[in-house]
């Protein structure tokens, strides 16, 4: 039996929801590199004076994309430029 190959579907906006257990974050084989990331991203809320648990990073995927791999590639990017672009989502029920 032929399995039915699916379109992809365009979609305006996704919504990715990570959410991981505790063992799963304990077994990390590079701690070093939560802690990078973990860093990055507290300097970038702290240079916008901004205290919060809960992060919804969006934008367009290439975007998105190029600040990943930037990560990746270089643990020195400490310059993020940062605008502040809530106001767009502000009547979409997901962002509440």
């Amino acid at each position: 039996m032929q399995q039915e190959i699916m379109k992809p579907v365009h979609q305006d906006k996704v919504v990715f929801i990570i959410d991981t257990n505790r063992n799963q974050e304990e077994k990390s084989i590079y701690p070093q590199s939560y802690e990078y990331v973990e860093a990055v991203l507290n300097r970038v809320l702290r240079k916008n004076n901004i205290s919060t648990e809960k992060l919804f990073i969006g934008g367009k995927k290439e975007n998105f994309v190029r600040f990943l791999s930037t990560l990746i590639e270089n643990y020195n990017y400490d310059d993020l430029l940062i605008n502040d672009g809530t106001d767009i989502y502000k009547d979409d029920t997901d962002f509440e």
